[in-house]
């Protein structure tokens, strides 16, 4: 469920990052492996983990979230590959090495809102901010961060919250 839509101007915040392309159902596994090498990573260059983890979504098409029925989420699910970064922010700017990429989430206008519940819902917050850009004439940019903002090992998946951010052209 979406919580109030709103654009934020938002400074660069440095970051270490996992590359990956994989199905969507095959997300999770992804996650937990890129969370623990982007820690590792800047811990090992000597930096804090500052927060929660994230993903970075990358090439979305806005409109490809409209008008796909239970059936067409669910092939989609199944078959569609995404292409995404999964990191840490980091107290300062570390160097890439490896798989890990040393890099900053960039200064500029975000649309930005929560997302609060189950991750299999996510979709429907997508829905609501692509029709409030289309209401508000904001153009978004084809990717998107979710921050995580509580742990969902630690409360009930109903009281979850991610943050989503969309850069704004």
């Amino acid at each position: 469920m979406a919580e109030t839509i709103a654009i934020e101007e938002r400074e660069s915040q440095p970051v270490v990052e996992i590359a990956a392309e994989t199905r969507l159902w095959q997300i999770p596994k992804v996650l937990a492996a890129g969370f623990g090498a982007s820690r590792a990573h800047i811990e090992s260059a000597g930096a804090e983990v500052e927060g929660m983890p994230f993903a970075r979504y990358l090439e979305i098409d806005w409109q490809s979230l409209r008008g796909k029925g239970a059936l067409g989420q669910f092939l989609e699910f199944l078959t569609a590959k995404q292409k995404m970064r999964v990191g840490m922010f980091s107290s300062r700017p570390v160097p890439s090495e490896g798989t890990a990429i040393g890099t900053e989430i960039a200064a500029g206008r975000y649309v930005t809102t929560y997302h609060r519940g189950a991750y299999h819902k996510v979709g429907d917050t997508y829905r609501k901010i692509v029709d409030w850009a289309e209401e508000n004439d904001v153009t978004l940019a084809d990717g998107s961060i979710e921050n995580y903002v509580d742990d969902p090992t630690e409360m009930p998946m109903e009281d979850v919250r991610t943050r989503i951010w969309i850069a704004v052209l």
